[in-house]
């Protein structure tokens, strides 16, 4: 399995528009690989935000919950401009961290709509895939 296929994998699995993989770098995140439903997003590889405008980092500093259903009923992701920007509806994220325990970036899923998927609570497959995404990126280093 490869990079696009986990995010393509995880992103039918949370029913979600778009997965990606971001990577920590210099205060920003940058996407590093993008799986989407549909044309329906400007989101693309090599895009970034500063830490401060990113969800991805949001989620890793615990300041937006790791799931959040509907981000209008979530403060944090509401002041986000990414919020209305992408838009954002829901989100689920998890880090990756890399064997030595850095954390590379993030496995991130996002809805363009608020959610009520009770699957979206078990953040198992999520984990499972940022495992293998953080043994791929150790691959590549």
């Amino acid at each position: 399995m490869s990079i696009p296929s986990a995010l393509e994998t995880v992103r039918s699995y949370y029913d979600m528009d778009v997965a990606y993989l971001s990577e920590f770098v210099d205060g920003t995140c940058v996407m590093r690989a993008v799986s989407v439903a549909s044309d329906a997003t400007n989101l693309r590889v090599g895009d970034w935000r500063p830490f401060e405008e990113a969800y991805c980092r949001q989620v890793y500093e615990e300041k937006i919950p790791a799931i959040v259903l509907d981000t209008s009923k979530c403060l944090k992701a509401r002041e986000l401009d990414v919020t209305r920007l992408l838009p954002i509806g829901s989100h689920v994220g998890v880090p990756v961290r890399l064997e030595n325990d850095d954390v590379y970036g993030m496995l991130c899923c996002l809805g363009h709509k608020p959610t009520d998927m009770d699957h979206l609570v078990d953040l198992s497959i999520l984990h499972t895939i940022s495992e293998f995404i953080a043994e791929q990126v150790g691959q590549m280093a």
